[in-house]
């Protein structure tokens, strides 16, 4: 095959709530990937898995014609199928950018929304890049059209999707978000030139070695369609007189403190997990729904007939609660493959299963170290016989607290829920409404947990309407 135009595009990004490119575990800590030399790194497959998944479904939406032959060109056919066919487009490796050579280790767990406790075996760790982590992605795309210009629409439409686009694993840990930081650099080389072809070489060894941005032209993204995304940006703040704790694991100076943490730009900040807030919005869309009669997988039916395990009438394996029922939606063993698996609950077709992404993702939060004071309480453990205080039960934590709305830390929170349907948009609505009423409590049960808006909510995309009203309520 004679190529006769090679493409080069250089992107400057950001990971405004960090990054986890997945690499393994560790028993139970989740490991970043990294290079030879110790360096975290985002695979260039990666990039490439995620783009090709984007812009399959961009084309079904809206090229339905010629989509498999064009899909073959770009991103290549496996060697086991149809013969295989090679990749015209290059996705390299990026080096992450960022102040902690070693990152960040977050803690989350699975919490059984009908007690509140959390679940055995649901604890689990994962190293994840920090806030304002910056990269630059290089795609390479060697093109055998005799013009250049159905490269150049390609290279521009990636660019359309990968502004917004969830890079890395545990996306639902609140992290991956991907948006440009800067103009990209393009550049075009005519291959049946020797000058060009020289110069292309050049380009593509500096990149190789010195990994240094390469001026060029500006290519702007496609917009030839809209985005099928609902996109929220929701304030979030402490009311006056309340307090908030969402841990970390152990604290340095107390038991439990907030979490806050260095972002890439070398600034500490108070941080807002989005995990924290997707375990809770879920419990809550799951009454919702359930209300409604539809059939939910984590029913409260499904709870009261788990008193037969507690009996040893009902073997554990198939009705406890744990990560693995819950990820297979209950499902009777003999149809937990991903060929089999099949369920109607529309919780588990909005936030995810075992066998199905998830379409909605809430991202981290954060706000200035110095928005918000920081107090300690004291704690001890009553013993419920003689009502005096248990041995060695005496313990701190600390809490954020708000003495007025401008000393509380405002944390904006960015919701997307890709293709959402009317009852999903109407139920995160309700959600929302119920988290500024105070009906829904954020983090440790050794602080209030309250959150309210602090401002009106910012929406785009399907059903963006439903929220146009939704402010703090007074």
């Amino acid at each position: 095959m004679t190529y006769c135009f090679q493409h080069a595009l250089f992107v400057p990004v950001v990971f405004p709530s960090g990054i986890a490119p997945g690499a393994g575990s560790d028993q139970n800590v989740l490991l970043m990937a990294r290079d030879g030399q110790g360096q975290v790194i985002l695979r260039g497959s990666a990039i490439a898995g995620a783009l090709l998944h984007a812009w399959h479904s961009y084309m079904k939406q809206f090229q339905p014609e010629g989509l498999q032959d064009d899909e073959a060109y770009f991103f290549g056919v496996a060697a086991h199928h149809q013969g295989g066919q090679e990749s015209a487009l290059r996705v390299m490796d990026a080096p992450l950018k960022m102040e902690a050579p070693g990152g960040l280790l977050r803690t989350h767990h699975l919490r059984n929304r009908h007690t509140g406790a959390v679940v055995d075996g649901g604890l689990f760790a994962m190293q994840a890049a920090p806030p304002q982590t910056t990269a630059v992605l290089s795609f390479f795309l060697r093109d055998v059209s005799t013009v250049p210009e159905p490269g150049r629409e390609f290279l521009a439409l990636l660019l359309h999707l990968l502004d917004g686009l969830i890079l890395g694993g545990k996306p639902a840990r609140g992290v991956g978000l991907v948006r440009i930081a800067a103009d990209p650099a393009y550049h075009i080389f005519d291959l049946t030139d020797v000058n060009a072809y020289a110069a292309w070489l050049d380009l593509d060894r500096q990149w190789s070695e010195k990994r240094t941005f390469p001026p060029g032209e500006n290519l702007q993204p496609l917009s030839a369609a809209s985005r099928t995304q609902l996109e929220l940006q929701v304030p979030l703040a402490i009311p006056r007189g309340q307090d908030l704790l969402i841990g970390d694991g152990q604290g340095l100076e107390h038991q439990i403190e907030p979490q806050k943490l260095v972002a890439a730009d070398g600034q500490e900040y108070w941080q807002l997990p989005g995990a924290s807030l997707r375990g809770l919005f879920r419990a809550w869309i799951t009454r919702l729904a359930a209300r409604e009669g539809l059939p939910v997988a984590d029913s409260a039916k499904r709870h009261k007939e788990r008193k037969g395990v507690w009996e040893g009438k009902i073997q554990p394996s198939a009705a406890d609660y744990t990560g693995e029922n819950l990820g297979w939606c209950f499902l009777p063993a003999a149809e937990r493959s991903q060929a089999l698996a099949r369920t109607e609950c529309p919780v588990a077709a909005l936030f995810g299963s075992v066998f199905q992404a998830g379409r909605i993702h809430i991202f981290d939060a954060f706000a200035p170290i110095g928005a918000a004071k920081e107090q300690v309480r004291m704690h001890v453990a009553v013993d419920r016989i003689t009502g005096g205080a248990a041995p060695h039960m005496l313990f701190d934590n600390a809490v954020l607290t708000a003495s007025s709305a401008q000393s509380s830390p405002v944390f904006t929170v960015t919701i997307r829920i890709k293709s959402p349907q009317e009852r999903e948009a109407r139920w995160l609505r309700a959600t929302l409404r119920a988290l500024d009423l105070g009906l829904l409590r954020v983090g440790s049960s050794k602080a209030s947990g309250r959150l309210a808006l602090a401002g009106p909510v910012q929406a785009s995309g399907p059903h963006h309407a439903l929220f146009a009203d939704l402010r703090p309520f007074t």
